[in-house]
């Protein structure tokens, strides 16, 4: 009687020391949640800077000569059908056509790219997804486009990505309501002048953007993130500073 109770304690232990393993691994396995910055720690920092806080390092970019072509491939343009995302592709390398500085890459070379590592020109919208296409295609930039509602009307952030590197060179708003041809007018401009500003050499204030969290009561702004990650773009480029 007293070695099945024992073995029954046993048993008993057994499982809740599994048990407790098995939580714990669970817990630590957990991706690790947001870190808020508090007053407490804004204090310490001040303290250990003497009130001095460390100024942002500025970079001068190295000027790209207008008379060095910069090689320029583009990606999706931020419509969710592949058909319209080719057409205002081509209807911007056909504004481009003959642009002092910028060489285009070719629509078949980069399906034949996008093919090889399975990816679509509608779903080539992210960056790093550029980086790694545009080496493959000996790009300098990428052209990407995100589709977006702001303010309620149809909006498509473009941006022109530095393969090399993986910086967001330039970045601008347009109306997705317009016609493509005007819209692809409208980005070609746009590309025109960034390789014109690319000329000169310029102190860059690098920034990076990080997620936008919905403070309100009952999440009553659940699409409050996504479009606020936009809105700075604009304000940003004024001020003619690139985003990393």
């Amino acid at each position: 009687m007293k070695k099945k109770k024992f073995m029954i304690t046993m048993l008993v232990v057994l499982v809740v020391g599994v048990g407790a393993a098995l939580v714990l691994h669970w817990y630590l396995s957990l991706p690790p949640g947001p870190v808020y910055a508090t007053e407490k720690d804004f204090r310490e920092v001040l303290l250990s800077t003497d009130g001095k806080l460390p100024q942002p390092q500025q970079t001068v970019i190295k000027p790209i000569p207008i008379n060095r072509p910069v090689r320029l491939a583009i990606g999706g343009l931020g419509f969710d059908n592949n058909e319209q995302n080719q057409r205002l592709a081509d209807l911007v390398l056909v504004e481009l056509a003959n642009a002092p500085g910028l060489d285009l890459v070719e629509r078949q070379a980069l399906n034949a790219v996008l093919t090889e590592l399975s990816l679509s020109l509608t779903g080539l919208v992210r960056a790093k997804d550029a980086v790694r296409v545009g080496k493959l295609l000996k790009a300098d930039w990428f052209l990407l486009g995100t589709g977006t509602k702001i303010g309620g009307t149809n909006s498509v952030v473009v941006r022109i990505v530095d393969v090399q590197t993986g910086i967001l060179r330039n970045a601008a708003v347009f109306s997705a309501d317009q016609p493509l041809p005007q819209l692809a007018a409208d980005m070609a401009a746009f590309i025109k002048q960034s390789r014109q500003d690319a000329a000169s050499a310029k102190t860059r204030l690098y920034l990076a953007i990080g997620g936008f969290a919905d403070l309100s009561l009952n999440n009553r702004l659940a699409s409050f993130p996504r479009p606020t990650t936009w809105l700075p773009h604009g304000s940003i480029q004024k001020q003619r500073r690139d985003i990393a």
